[in-house]
């Protein structure tokens, strides 16, 4: 009896000593150029524009979202504008629950800032709720120039937004 618990422990212990075991689905794509650290996460609400956003000032939130700059402000609390920049990935509007997006890695290279994302999709067979929903994720990050390129790459999301 020992023998047959013994084997299948060998055998998983012997294929992570050599590799094969499958990577995890939340490790950091590999990314081209200087890696930059996100120093936190926010909640920033509704963002109804799709795409990638670099958030500057509270001023360019409620430019790019058109609520009152009270709201806004509450969002962002945490973040010193002077020293930091708010990177907003946004779906748009959605009709039903399900939908996400999540920045998996950011990285300098010259004058461009590649934003790596990860979005899901309700799957077709699973229950949703009938409610507009707007996926966001937003991290703070040290202080980028306002003439920065931003290449968005993801698999559903590949474009190339000027800022």
């Amino acid at each position: 009896m020992t023998n047959f618990i013994a084997c299948p422990i060998l055998a998983v212990l012997v294929c992570f000593a050599t590799g094969c075991a499958p990577s995890k689905i939340d490790e950091l794509p590999i990314v081209d150029g200087e890696h930059i650290p996100v120093r936190q996460t926010i909640n920033v609400g509704r963002v109804t524009s799709p795409g990638v956003h670099l958030i500057q000032s509270v001023d360019d939130f409620v430019q790019l979202t058109g609520q009152p700059s009270e709201s806004v402000s509450q969002a962002f609390q945490s973040v010193d504008f002077s020293r930091e920049t708010v990177v907003v990935a946004a779906l748009g509007e959605r009709n039903t629950t399900g939908y996400s997006i999540r920045i998996v890695g950011i990285a300098l290279r010259k004058d461009v800032l590649n934003v790596y994302l990860r979005e899901s999709s309700p799957s077709g067979n699973g229950p949703v709720g009938m409610a507009f929903t707007y996926p966001t994720h937003a991290v703070v990050l040290e202080k980028l120039s306002e003439s920065l390129k931003v290449n968005v790459v993801d698999g559903g999301m590949h474009a190339s937004l000027m800022r």
